[in-house]
């Protein structure tokens, strides 16, 4: 009996520390300024972004769907815009919109370069979710050190 009172008290304290640490993320996400906390919550369509197919081609009859070669610079860039968040200047900012810079340039290269499929293929959803996540995050990077200065 007493082996069982211990893997209570035990499960009661992990789920106080776990409450204790969900009020603290929350608390800070609410001191958060505007355009941080739409930089956070930028990271639900980002995750979209890497996990939907960006393409789609035909082989007898039967659709077959091209993952994106690129999602994982995609979750790169997600950790990049959370880290940065705690230190805020110029040279953040700079990080910030650079790598959305240069991801967005080889969303549209990769495309424009055929390196999406070698057989004929057809764009889906999330090639776009693809162009508009690093889109959005710039903008609200611009506004947040617009805010921020």
């Amino acid at each position: 009996m007493a082996a069982i009172e211990i893997i209570i008290d035990l499960a009661k304290e992990a789920g106080r520390l776990l409450l204790q640490g969900a009020d603290w993320l929350y608390g800070h996400f609410m001191d958060l300024p505007l355009f941080e906390k739409g930089i956070l919550v930028s990271f639900i369509p980002a995750f979209f972004a890497v996990t939907l197919p960006i393409a789609r081609h035909r082989l007898f009859d039967i659709y077959f769907y091209i993952n994106n070669p690129l999602g994982v610079y995609m979750i790169a860039i997600v950790m990049i815009m959370g880290a940065t968040h705690f230190f805020p200047g110029l040279p953040s900012f700079a990080g910030r919109v650079l790598v959305n810079i240069y991801y967005l340039f080889w969303v549209f290269y990769i495309h424009l370069g055929g390196g999406i499929a070698q057989t004929d293929y057809s764009l889906t959803a999330g090639y776009f979710v693809n162009i508009a996540v690093p889109l959005l995050f710039i903008a609200l990077s611009v506004f947040s050190h617009l805010e921020n200065r």
